[in-house]
């Protein structure tokens, strides 16, 4: 999958380069930052450094933080019945458990969508 580059990473190092795309990776990974980090021998604090510089360079947009307000429902679903509305309007439903890495996969995934 090729991305096209913007003006404002064309402006950037190689170095900065490497590093944009190791954080891009992280993301498209689902993995948190800390443990995409302990998996490859990266410091998690030098990936972390990375993003904020980035993000002060222009090339990484600031995302919503991961927490939003909830609303607790009139309690006419049944208790296996969820749904989530996420910032970017998509909204998940599911009757029935999930575990937590096929909840996050979907999650992530939706968030990506615009």
């Amino acid at each position: 999958m090729y991305e096209t580059m913007t003006d404002q990473e064309a402006g950037l190092t190689v170095n900065q380069r490497r590093w944009l795309e190791q954080i891009r990776e992280c993301e498209r990974s689902g993995e948190t930052m800390k443990g995409y980090a302990e998996a490859r021998g990266i410091p998690v604090t030098t990936l972390y450094s990375w993003k904020k510089k980035l993000k002060q360079k222009g090339v990484l947009a600031d995302r919503p933080s991961g927490f939003e307000r909830v609303v607790i429902g009139d309690g006419a679903r049944s208790a296996n019945e969820w749904r989530v509305a996420l910032p970017n309007g998509v909204e998940v439903a599911w009757t029935g458990s999930v575990d937590e890495r096929s909840l996050a996969e979907v999650l992530h995934a939706a968030l990506g969508v615009a």
